[in-house]
């Protein structure tokens, strides 16, 4: 039985939720951050991940789990070396601190982006790893290194690869959207028949749970998504009707928006807006009974709510992903309906 969890990334959207889901669960909970501070928990500095990490692993005294949840978000300009130092190097300290510990379990968290960025068919953990960028390439070289570190070991590794994360105080693009329809600015989105796949943070965090806790996550690799994928106009609508604004939106041809895309340098982002990205996340709901299935619109009208209270100047409970302190997550959840 998991009694301690040793989270990394607690700094960070993803890492913060998770610590807060295994505490309510009666687990303890060790907080990796990279700077001391005061919180409910315990709590262990390690600094940057691009350096060498030393010093801290008195934390792990005791812990027989381990979700790794820090990283390198997905952000404009990160560099493929920048990526690398984090999200494959750091990643492999910590699993190998981890090892030497004697931890049980290390839970990874990566990112269905190593997969591609814009997929018609619906991804499974047996479909191609296809980095489109230097940040899905270190997940993916992450992942790797990891599993090198642990293979052979007393410490059993589980990956989870969520598809783009929302939630209240999320990261990421969204917040973008929001400010446009906040702002009643037209959005040409209103032509698009995508499908896209989000998870929302609870799900994900009861999924990270089992992994740490259920033997039939040990070795398993798993995708995150909620049951249905939804189109970019309709999560339009929906942070409108979190918001209390209209949705404006005006029909403009997806091959031009694309064309737009290119010519403006953000053909990334455009494509998480115009293309399908459809993930299937039976295996974590056959093998290890994850559920019950969550509602992305609703979950992206709590979002807007909460984001609109934020402005207002009240507490959400939800604080801001450093750029170090959330799994890419993503991730955090760093576009709208991007592979992350």
């Amino acid at each position: 039985m998991i009694r301690r969890v040793f989270v990394s990334g607690a700094d960070g959207f993803i890492g913060a939720a998770v610590a807060r889901h295994l505490r309510a669960a009666g687990i303890a909970v060790v907080e990796g951050r990279r700077a001391a501070a005061v919180t409910e928990a315990e709590t262990v500095a390690y600094g940057d991940l691009r350096a060498p990490i030393a010093g801290w692993e008195a934390g792990l005294a005791g812990c027989d789990g381990f979700v790794h949840a820090a990283g390198l978000a997905h952000r404009r300009g990160t560099g493929a070396a920048e990526a690398m130092d984090v999200n494959r190097d750091g990643a492999a300290r910590l699993a190998r601190a981890a090892r030497l510990a004697g931890v049980a379990r290390f839970v990874l968290i990566s990112s269905a982006g190593v997969h591609g960025r814009a997929l018609a068919a619906p991804i499974r953990e047996t479909s191609p790893i296809a980095p489109p960028d230097d940040y899905a390439a270190s997940k993916s070289a992450g992942e790797a290194a990891v599993l090198a570190e642990l293979s052979g070991s007393a410490t059993a590794l589980a990956v989870v690869r969520p598809t783009a994360v929302i939630g209240p105080g999320c990261p990421g693009n969204l917040n973008l959207l929001m400010r446009a329809i906040q702002a009643g600015v037209p959005l040409p989105l209103g032509a698009i028949r995508n499908r896209r796949s989000f998870v929302t943070i609870g799900p994900l965090c009861a999924l990270i749970a089992l992994c740490v806790s259920e033997p039939a996550a040990d070795g398993e690799t798993f995708l995150a998504a909620d049951a249905a994928p939804i189109t970019t106009p309709d999560v339009v609508r929906a942070l409108a009707e979190g918001l209390g604004r209209p949705a404006r939106l005006v029909p403009l041809v997806p091959s031009l928006l694309a064309g737009i895309g290119r010519v403006l340098g953000r053909e990334a982002m455009m494509q998480s807006l115009i293309g399908d990205f459809v993930v299937d996340a039976a295996r974590a709901r056959t093998r290890l009974g994850w559920g019950p299935a969550a509602d992305s619109l609703e979950e992206l009208r709590a979002t807007a709510r909460a984001w609109v209270r934020q402005r207002n100047g009240r507490n959400t409970g939800a604080g801001p992903a450093s750029s170090l302190g959330a799994a890419g997550g993503g991730a955090a959840a760093s576009s709208t309906g991007a592979a992350r």
